[in-house]
């Protein structure tokens, strides 16, 4: 997995990670209507069972545009309670999750596919299948079984998640996210308002219109700190780094500076997320199988800086050539995973020598993002130590492009002005 299995806990599209569009309203409206058609009066239908409603948990402050909704969270630890005390849940018990506001907003993120309220409530019993005297099918949707399992972890460990969440609560936390927001992001990209809503869903985070939809269960198994990184990760990929389109999708010059702007992007958002610090609880049944190993980050981007100093130089002297050879080196990249783990080198090696401040400042451009890097490697000790040796950084061991192709390199991103 390294950077690849990591990337389901944060979704967003390799390419396709540019600033966040809201839907259009004429959607949104036929999607609330779709539902009250579908669940005609459960909101006026008195509750036949004996699960209490759970009380509004909404909460914010004035010094800072970030609200936590954990509404969610609590009418579906409510169900689990009614079930396990050994009451039979109610259709409206299943459900009341999903028809919360954060509820509604998860469905719609999993858009063309939108789980109507109904499944999810499937889902839910799902979780509780042993309780309530059910066995799950044996050819059953991929989705049930994912869901399930998820939903299950979250409640069998929801006195961790509510302390977390009371941790999270505290203004100083949720004004430090903001801050943190507002050091990397562009103040007129965000939007003026931001919900942070925690509840079951799939082992991931997700941004819908402009609510952050992080599951109870990646909480509980990542702890806050780790949650609030990869939250401001995916947050930084959303509203502040442009839209990429494929390499492997463009010819010469074009490639290979998509391939460079790429290269940024990812390098900045796994730098922000503290991937090679990612570590999971092992009793989650999917998060424990991600692996995380910092010396196979810093030896795959010692290939690549190698494979470009020798194979870049000669297509960047020759627009013929480079118009096949620049997507051969995409498609060597993206096949490495070397978009990532060349990028968090280069952006760990920047903050490692030079600073936070220096990164967050230089990487404002992809042309700056290289030049730190290049000053930056520099100061790496000579010879170079393997990586994961004692006494040393893991990415110590990265060296600077040959010089030659740097400047290459630089004049094809001041053509671009990028």
């Amino acid at each position: 997995m390294g950077v690849a299995k990591v990337r389901m806990i944060s979704r967003n599209s390799l390419f396709h990670n540019g600033p966040h569009h809201r839907p259009d309203p004429v959607a949104v409206l036929a999607a609330f209507l779709l539902a009250l058609a579908m669940f005609w009066g459960l909101a006026a239908c008195n509750r036949t069972s004996e699960r209490p409603a759970a009380a509004p948990a909404v909460t914010g402050t004035q010094d800072c545009p970030l609200t936590l909704d954990t509404t969610a969270w609590q009418e579906f630890v409510a169900t689990g309670d009614l079930i396990i005390a050994g009451k039979k849940p109610q259709r409206e018990d299943l459900q009341a999750f999903a028809l919360t506001p954060a509820g509604g907003a998860w469905r719609r993120s999993l858009a063309p596919m939108v789980p109507p309220v109904l499944r999810c409530g499937n889902w839910v019993a799902a979780a509780f299948q042993d309780v309530l005297g059910q066995t799950m099918p044996g050819k059953v949707n991929k989705d049930r079984r994912t869901m399930a399992a998820s939903y299950r972890y979250s409640y069998d460990h929801r006195a961790l998640v509510d302390s977390l969440l009371t941790r999270l609560a505290a203004p100083e936390v949720l004004c430090g996210l903001q801050e943190r927001l507002a050091a990397w992001i562009q103040p007129d990209s965000l939007p003026s308002h931001l919900v942070l809503a925690c509840l079951p869903a799939r082992p991931e985070i997700r941004v819908q219109a402009d609510t952050v939809l992080v599951d109870t269960g990646v909480l509980a198994a990542g702890g806050l700190d780790q949650t609030l990184a990869q939250t401001l990760s995916l947050l930084y990929r959303t509203y502040e780094i442009p839209r990429v389109v494929n390499p492997e999708m463009l010819d010469g010059a074009d490639a290979l500076a998509e391939a460079l702007v790429l290269i940024r992007n990812e390098g900045v958002a796994a730098y922000l997320e503290n991937r090679a610090e990612t570590y999971f609880r092992q009793d989650h049944p999917k998060l424990r199988k991600v692996v995380i190993i910092p010396q196979d980050i810093a030896y795959t981007a010692g290939r690549i800086v190698a494979l470009a100093d020798t194979t870049l130089p000669p297509l960047l002297s020759d627009p013929e050539a480079l118009t096949s050879g620049a997507k051969d080196f995409a498609r060597t990249m993206t096949a490495s995973g070397g978009y990532s783990k060349l990028g968090y080198a280069m952006a760990t090696t920047i903050a490692g020598n030079l600073g936070e401040e220096r990164l967050r400042n230089d990487a404002r451009t992809v042309s700056g993002f290289f030049a730190a890097y290049q000053e930056a490697a520099a100061m790496n000790p000579l010879p170079s130590p393997k990586p994961g040796a004692k006494g040393y950084p893991w990415y110590a061991s990265v060296r600077p492009f040959d010089d030659h192709l740097y400047r290459q390199l630089q004049d094809l991103l001041a053509e671009r002005k990028l």
